[in-house]
């Protein structure tokens, strides 16, 4: 089975909107994959759980697993994770991203499905915090999952794309490429600005995403 983290070059990327079509194609194809958001801040209660609407995404094409498979950690404010985790009271740490974590990734492979890939998507960027020692880069680093990074196509896109590869790249981790996303109207000078990244970055650019995608190629993966 291949773990492959999704991060992104800040908050509000496209990370979800990616990992979704990605799963979505997945599970079209009928290839074995499974999803894990573990942190998420920003929540609403649902029956008494607080519950997080990328998670709630990812719940809808796994409607077989718990929302706790999905998403074991998660804060009602829509800020950073370490500082809802103070306001919640919580100690969040690596040790603490690892307990949630792995009796999620062991069940899965100890599971009689056959899962070939299991993508754990990020909070925020790569430095998101978990304490004020720790980033959530941290815990992938320790972790040696390869990386995905998801870039908006906005003005600084190249500035930020090629700061988030540096540090992946710094912590000692595999990138396997980047993917280009569209939030909203095509950004000025789209094509100047992907043709430089694609020139500077030694990695592919796996996709080019917008609103209209519906699905992911998956031989980008198989």
């Amino acid at each position: 089975m291949k773990k492959i983290f999704i991060t992104g070059t800040n908050t509000g990327v496209g990370k979800t909107y990616f990992t979704y079509l990605l799963l979505k194609s997945f599970r079209e194809q009928g290839v074995g994959v499974r999803v894990c958001k573990p942190i998420a801040s920003g929540a609403e209660l649902h029956s008494g759980v607080l519950k997080n609407e990328d998670a709630l995404q990812y719940a809808e094409l796994f409607p077989e697993l718990s929302y706790e498979d999905i998403n074991p950690i998660c804060f009602k404010p829509a800020i950073a994770p370490n500082i809802a985790a103070t306001i919640a009271r919580q100690n969040l740490t690596i040790e603490s991203v690892n307990h949630a974590v792995f009796p999620i990734l062991t069940s899965v492979e100890q599971s009689d499905d056959d899962i070939g890939f299991f993508f754990l998507e990020g909070a925020g960027g790569w430095k998101t915090p978990l304490n004020e020692y720790q980033t959530y880069a941290d815990w992938v680093s320790q972790a040696k999952m390869p990386v995905i990074i998801v870039t908006a196509m906005e003005l600084g896109c190249i500035n930020h794309t090629l700061l988030t590869y540096e540090a992946i790249l710094a912590a000692g981790v595999p990138v396997l490429g980047w993917v280009a996303n569209t939030p909203g109207d095509k950004m000025e000078y789209y094509t100047e600005n992907i043709n430089t990244l694609k020139a500077m970055l030694p990695i592919p650019c796996l996709l080019e995403l917008d609103s209209k995608t519906r699905k992911v190629p998956l031989d980008l993966f198989i």
